[in-house]
């Protein structure tokens, strides 16, 4: 288990990744609120403490995981929560992980 900075929302906020012997995930907390962030990183939320570092925090991430399989677990994300970030048309897509699309 590992915590990383995602400042911006709250401070102090931070992601988890949590990583096993064949797979990895990252559970986004607070850093993604909604899949539509995913490909638009720049949609901030009214609460957000810094919204242009949590602009910056939800790229880097993205960024980061994108191509990689980790799965991303977004936590206040509607049905599907689980999946994986790929590259889409210069931004950034989550494609639902099997068994979590409904």
């Amino acid at each position: 288990m590992r915590l990383f900075a995602t400042p911006g929302h709250t401070p102090g906020q931070v992601a988890v990744e949590l990583s096993g012997t064949d797979r990895s995930a990252v559970i986004t907390g607070d850093c993604l609120h909604h899949p539509v962030q995913v490909a638009h990183p720049y949609i901030t939320s009214s609460v957000d403490t810094d919204a242009d570092h949590a602009v910056r925090s939800r790229r880097a991430l993205l960024a980061a995981l994108c191509g990689t399989g980790v799965l991303v677990v977004g936590t206040h994300f509607p049905t599907p929560t689980v999946g994986t970030v790929v590259s889409e048309g210069g931004t950034y897509r989550l494609v639902p992980a099997p068994g979590h699309t409904t």
